[in-house]
């Protein structure tokens, strides 16, 4: 049997077609497998659920994370975003000026010092995040 050029070719084209074929199933078999990881956006917005449902729809609240200003880190920074973006559309600004403060804490080391900077615990919502209050002089 002799094969000629256009049999070639289709041999040639199915052989890629079936190649293709593996790799895009791959691709996608790898994908959704990979999906079924929870992210660190998504794990931020769940720890971030609780608080959301007693702060106010709108507005300006504060934030304290325990990092002093000037050693404010890129991991302060990132926790600051993620808690910004699960918070949404809050606006939360740097600062434990606004009368409402939520307090983002990694889990191992939450502050001691809040009466001494004039704020007080309204609740512990778990996982390092409070929701904190001006005291009142």
């Amino acid at each position: 049997m002799r094969i000629t050029r256009v049999g070639a070719g289709v041999v040639l084209l199915c052989l890629y077609a079936a190649v293709s074929d593996a790799r895009w199933s791959y691709r996608a078999a790898r994908g959704w497998a990979d999906s079924r990881h929870e992210d660190r956006i998504s794990r931020d917005g769940d720890r971030f659920r609780e608080i959301r449902r007693v702060l106010p729809a709108h507005g300006v609240v504060g934030y304290i994370s325990g990092a002093q200003p000037d050693t404010f880190t890129t991991e302060d920074f990132r926790r600051f975003l993620l808690a910004e973006y699960a918070l949404a559309p809050l606006i939360l600004i740097h600062d434990t000026t606004p009368d409402l403060i939520v307090g983002n804490f990694p889990p191992d080391s939450v502050p001691s010092a809040l009466p001494e900077r004039g704020l007080r615990l309204v609740r512990d919502f778990g996982n390092g995040v409070w929701l904190v209050r001006r005291a009142q002089p």
